[in-house]
């Protein structure tokens, strides 16, 4: 984890600041908590990348977690091991997102760190809380 409390490691914007958001260390977003982090993942992927027609996963990995800053084929095949998608699957229902959410954590935070699958689980549960508390499953055209 590079930024504080940004298990995804989500870069900073020149034009954005996440709720949540408190700063930044080299690029990479500070967060208040962990869940602000988990709110601002799951936004991108339910609303801004679905907004794009983002929607399938080998895409949303792509846009994510482009090719010039990782590599993608062994991040999108780590993904698809631990969530048992396809990587043209097309994320669709709040547990899918949770689930890729997860397990994107846990390949950014390094395989070896988070292997345990109640980390899995643990992270999959605390997206669902952050997509029903947060509603972000609504598309809300003018946020």
């Amino acid at each position: 984890m590079i930024g504080k409390n940004n298990p995804l490691n989500i870069r900073t914007s020149a034009h954005f600041k996440w709720a949540g958001q408190s700063g930044e260390t080299r690029g990479f977003c500070d967060f208040d908590d962990v869940v602000m982090c988990r709110r601002a993942g799951a936004y991108l992927l339910m609303r801004s990348y679905r907004r794009a027609g983002i929607t399938k996963l080998r895409d949303v990995i792509h846009r994510f977690a482009p090719a010039s800053e990782n590599n993608t084929d062994a991040y999108i095949s780590f993904v698809c091991k631990r969530t048992e998608f396809h990587p043209y699957t097309e994320l669709v229902f709040d547990s899918d997102f949770a689930a890729v959410l997860a397990a994107m954590e846990i390949f950014e935070q390094g395989v070896h760190a988070s292997m345990r699958d109640g980390y899995y689980f643990n992270a999959k549960a605390s997206y669902i809380y952050v997509i029903n508390q947060f509603n972000l499953r609504k598309d809300e055209s003018k946020s």
